[in-house]
């Protein structure tokens, strides 16, 4: 289901920001502080190259500090940057694709290496479908309540879009935590990620209805 567009324009080998908590979905977009020195250099070259590079989650079991990261992240694409005067800079990262991280890892004087695409599946639609509207009706209930915190979460009930695509952005808009979006992220059946979601929705729905 992923797009081969999207594929072909993959670079073999990418550079790599570890992050404790954040993962890069397909569709969603993630605003990014960017100030150490090895990210500087890593962005800069990006914009230089092909505007990408990956985000992966910082794995909690690791001592090795260049493979200190989950094996599956996000690809994302710079749509826009602002570089600021200390040499920091502001960016807006939009996700692509999930991948899987291959070879060795490399420094340049960031990390880098290789990649392979995970495409999603679909094997039940019918499951995908019922999953989808139990989402899009816990979703609209919960912006309804709570706009402040729910509003993203919201726009799926109205949203024109394939349940790949919205499992994404409902991914992206719920507050999951590290394990569940790293489970979310590993996850290649796109049913499996929208009976999940659903239910953390309605789970939150009930939360609130019993406050």
């Amino acid at each position: 289901m992923q797009s081969t567009e999207t594929t072909a324009l993959l670079p073999e080998k990418i550079a790599v920001m570890v992050l404790p908590q954040a993962a890069l979905f397909p569709h969603a977009q993630i605003p990014l502080y960017i100030f150490e020195q090895q990210y500087r250099a890593m962005v800069a070259d990006a914009l230089d190259e092909n505007r990408m590079f990956a985000l992966g989650m910082e794995r909690e079991d690791s001592s090795d500090e260049d493979e200190n990261f989950e094996e599956i992240g996000g690809i994302g694409l710079i749509r826009a940057c602002v570089r600021n005067e200390d040499g920091s800079s502001n960016l807006v990262l939009q996700g692509l694709c999930r991948v899987r991280f291959v070879g060795e890892v490399e420094r340049l004087p960031y990390r880098s290496c290789g990649i392979e695409p995970m495409p999603a599946e679909c094997l039940d639609p019918a499951g995908a479908k019922r999953w989808l509207k139990r989402l899009r009706n816990s979703g609209n209930q919960l912006a309804d309540k709570q706009p402040d915190l729910f509003k993203a979460i919201g726009n799926v009930a109205t949203m024109d879009a394939s349940p790949e695509i919205i499992a994404e952005i409902a991914a992206a808009a719920l507050p999951l935590g590290r394990p569940l979006s790293f489970k979310l992220l590993a996850e290649p059946v796109v049913e499996k990620r929208l009976e999940w979601l659903a239910r953390i929705a309605e789970a939150l729905l009930e939360n609130i209805d019993d406050s």
